[in-house]
């Protein structure tokens, strides 16, 4: 599709002498068949070519580069606003139906934008790094535009070394399993570990992009690598090896006298109950160290007790027939939480203090969150637990206001198993709150 002087088939032109000039790259699509603008035909060609036609000035280059991406290069580029400005109208006006002889058909758009001379001098530069913007689009969701940054750049550069590192990371066994203490508020004693994968890759050519990622312990938590790991489609290889560490490591310490009902709580995506058989992955391990079913403590976000996708409420719904104990991680954090703990009815709530920090600005005040903690309390009729307590305000609420269990750096960091066996063996409780206040 080509308008105004610049109609050129061959491709995009030379790039201007003008001062600046906006180059974009944009993928259109027809939902919900997700059917290509070649496979609509000649009649999508022409809606298109009419409405960018209206969208775009008589000077701009625009041209389709195959399938259902184009290029639209805009001369005489005054600020980064027109730019926006320009990207935005073309979101909205592509953002829309059109008729065709089998229907009306909607369609949705991503952009991403590229400005000479700042983003590149050459017109291969240019393109390369429009296609990143565009990247980013799509990431970000449908009807949206990004614009190319060198951040940006480096963003997609080290997720392709992550990526390369994890392939094997498996077979040269950098994953290691760290545990955060649980505690009951009552008589602060250990009464559960939460379970979170740590990344240690080894020396590579990778490693100084993977530097940034890494703690004090040269290990990469687990948030910066799940998604990716998911993508890759070995979310369901980590969480059953997730799965197995955990209930040795529990099988282990639940030989101490003192913590032969010790729990361990395992974090599981909406991606990896969709993609594994969860229950026959615990039932398999748990039998394997001859654990009970309410040994294992499984947390999810809203996002899985809100999914709407057969496979996930199958699972949800065979957890809640067993004696595993199912928790519903992150309350308040979204506008479904009451829906949802009527549907689900979980054994606990869990509070992330970080979280509602963030959201709420009087998370440091008592009475609100021993107000926050009562509503939870006759929403869900369940025990709350308290997790990402960072400090001894937020400690004397959850006292006061009958939370029943807490963790958090206020009581000790995630540590790697060797250190939760000493912690154990001591038989230590804490004294809560007065040992832990913080200044």
């Amino acid at each position: 599709v080509k308008t105004g002087p610049a109609v050129n088939s061959a491709g995009p032109p030379t790039v201007p002498s003008a001062s600046q000039s906006c180059w974009l790259r944009m993928v259109l699509r027809s939902s919900p068949t997700e059917r290509t603008v070649d496979n609509i035909g000649d009649q999508a060609l022409c809606w298109v070519a009419q409405r960018l036609q209206s969208l775009c000035r008589d000077s701009d280059f625009i041209a389709r580069q195959g399938g259902d991406e184009f290029c639209i290069i805009q001369r005489n580029v005054k600020t980064l606003g027109n730019v926006t400005s320009f990207a935005d109208k073309l979101v909205q006006g592509l953002s829309d139906n059109f008729t065709t002889t089998k229907g009306v058909i909607p369609t949705s758009v991503s952009i991403g934008v590229a400005v000479y001379p700042g983003d590149g001098a050459e017109v291969e530069t240019l393109l390369l790094h429009a296609d990143k913007a565009l990247y980013n689009s799509k990431e970000a969701g449908r009807n949206c535009f990004r614009l190319y940054s060198r951040a940006q750049n480096l963003h997609v550069v080290k997720e392709a070394a992550l990526k390369t590192s994890l392939y094997d990371a498996f077979d040269k066994r950098e994953f290691q399993l760290w545990y955060q203490p649980i505690y009951e508020m009552g008589c602060g004693k250990i009464i559960g570990v939460e379970a979170f994968a740590r990344y240690i890759p080894s020396q590579s050519p990778w490693s100084p992009l993977l530097r940034s990622d890494q703690d004090e312990n040269k290990s990469i938590r687990t948030g910066a690598f799940l998604h990716l790991m998911e993508r890759m489609g070995k979310g369901e290889r980590l969480f059953r090896w997730l799965v197995q560490v955990a209930c040795e490591d529990l099988a282990k310490w639940r030989k101490f006298p003192e913590y032969n009902k010790l729990t361990v709580s395992l974090n599981c995506s909406l991606n990896q109950l969709k993609d594994s058989n969860i229950l026959s992955i615990l039932n398999e391990n748990l039998a394997s160290q001859k654990l009970p079913q309410d040994s294992i403590v499984i947390e999810m976000k809203e996002d899985v007790f809100d999914s709407e996708e057969p496979k996930v409420q199958e699972s949800l719904e065979l957890l809640r027939a067993s004696d595993i104990i199912v928790v519903l991680d992150g309350l308040f954090c979204s506008d479904t939480t009451p829906l949802l703990l009527r549907k689900w009815k979980p054994d606990r709530v869990k509070l992330d203090m970080s979280s509602l920090t963030n959201k709420y600005a009087s998370m440091d005040d008592q009475e609100f969150i021993a107000d926050l903690v009562k509503i939870a309390q006759q929403l869900s009729g369940a025990p709350i637990h308290a997790g990402r307590v960072e400090t001894s305000t937020q400690l004397t609420a959850l006292e006061h206001s009958g939370c029943e269990v807490v963790q958090g750096y206020l009581f000790s960091k995630s540590l790697e198993a060797a250190n939760i066996t000493r912690l154990l063996s001591k038989n230590e409780s804490l004294e809560l709150p007065a040992k832990y206040q913080r200044k």
